[in-house]
């Protein structure tokens, strides 16, 4: 009775201290001196130990930089993700590792992210960076074409194998829990029934759970749903998932509103749920209110960035501006093309202040419709090209004409 009371007077203690990584390992080295004991508990526990949190923002390439989560921490992310790491250059490369992982005071609990498939390299990545993160997380989630020629994301999951063997060796490696962020298995014929659909995707979390993963994030879309074909993602699947496994599980998917999130929560039964593209539009997504306006917003983010600079300007900084801001930059062509133009901190905020006087013309639902309107990029060129009066080849022309301009200074119109 003692030892437990100890137990508890010491968590609560770290707990007031922001010490989640020391009060999860204490729990772990007390209270679960072994790892035979119930993974339920050892997962609970460390889950509990960051503040159990239910807003969670991912993991963005380019776009996870320390100032944009501390930006959306302010409007209520209780957990984010460093964008995804290549392990065997962050090992190699000190330059690399000093460009796309900072952290500080503040920036917890956080969960570093890695993409690769050697349980080796993973560990010794992870080590680099486990005494400042509450977790490392293996993506098993991406599914664009580098993941395909490099053999990590949403393609390991045709070789269940070798990530349960990966995820054990690292458990037993590290000091804070290894998590897993996954898509939703393939369908078809072609591929063997163990490794498809939902069916397989269950069996594939219970055996992650069974090699000591400490929480699982479910993107409920599989590798083929993404751009411009995108479609909702499948909640439904999710809850099977979330009711199948003991481990916290985070949904990821269809969270566009602040009203999604208790949607969300009550319709799966996960334990959180994770935002990206959405938090680019709109940073205070998890805020309950909807009264931040979106140029303040993007001001705040370079106030950060002044603080915290991120690794490239155009490819991070410059970047964030134009999604926050996309609602406005389609009204006006002409601070669009001087945020092209725009080569430092500085003049993107003269552009900002621009967009202000634009802002305060609008009523207040064509400003919050304007304000999420980079997630809706894809429905809204659909409408445009119904809208459009020349013909598909011009539209397709003028797109491509936009686009090769913000190429011309280094940057990506995405």
């Amino acid at each position: 009775m003692i030892n437990i009371l100890f137990l508890f007077t010491c968590l609560l203690l770290m707990q007031r201290l922001q010490y989640p990584f020391l009060a999860s390992q204490l729990v772990l080295a007390v209270a679960l001196p072994t790892r035979q004991q119930n993974s339920e508990t050892r997962a609970s526990l460390w889950w509990k130990s960051i503040g159990s949190p239910r807003t969670v923002c991912g993991p963005m390439v380019d776009q996870s930089d320390l100032a944009f989560r501390l930006l959306c921490r302010r409007y209520g992310a209780e957990l984010c993700y460093t964008q995804m790491l290549h392990p065997g250059q962050f090992i190699k490369d000190k330059q690399y590792r000093r460009r796309f992982f900072q952290t500080c005071e503040g920036d917890r609990p956080l969960i570093a992210q890695f993409g690769g498939n050697d349980a080796a390299t993973l560990v010794a990545a992870a080590k680099l960076v486990e005494s400042q993160v509450d977790a490392i997380d293996l993506n098993l989630g991406c599914p664009e074409n580098v993941a395909r020629k490099r053999d990590y994301g949403a393609f390991l999951l045709r070789k269940p194998e070798l990530v349960v063997t990966a995820i054990s060796t690292m458990v037993e490696s590290l000091a804070v829990p290894v998590t897993c962020k996954i898509r939703l298995m393939e369908k078809g014929h072609h591929i063997p029934e163990s490794q498809r659909g939902l069916a397989g995707t269950i069996a594939f979390c219970q055996r992650l759970e069974n090699a000591g993963c400490g929480m699982i994030c479910v993107h409920g879309r599989d590798r083929h749903n993404k751009g411009q074909k995108i479609r909702d993602a499948d909640w439904d699947a999710i809850k099977q998932i979330k009711s199948c496994t003991r481990l916290p599980v985070v949904a990821n998917g269809n969270i566009a509103l602040h009203s999604d999130v208790d949607q969300c929560l009550k319709f799966t039964n996960c334990d959180g749920v994770m935002s990206a593209e959405a938090l680019l539009s709109d940073p205070s997504l998890f805020s309950s209110s909807d009264d931040e306006s979106i140029t303040s917003l993007a001001l705040e983010y370079l106030d950060l960035a002044d603080a915290y600079p991120p690794h490239s300007f155009l490819r991070s900084t410059k970047i964030h501006l134009y999604r926050m801001l996309y609602g406005y930059l389609q009204k006006d062509l002409g601070a669009e093309e001087l945020l092209r133009q725009a080569a430092d901190n500085n003049a993107c905020r003269s552009v900002i202040m621009g967009l202000m006087l634009f802002e305060k013309s609008l009523d207040p639902a064509a400003r919050l419709n304007l304000k999420r309107a980079w997630y809706k990029r894809h429905r809204s060129r659909q409408q445009a090209a119904l809208d459009w009066e020349g013909t598909t080849q011009q539209l397709r022309a003028e797109r491509k004409m936009r686009m090769r301009k913000w190429m011309d200074t280094g940057t990506k119109m995405i």
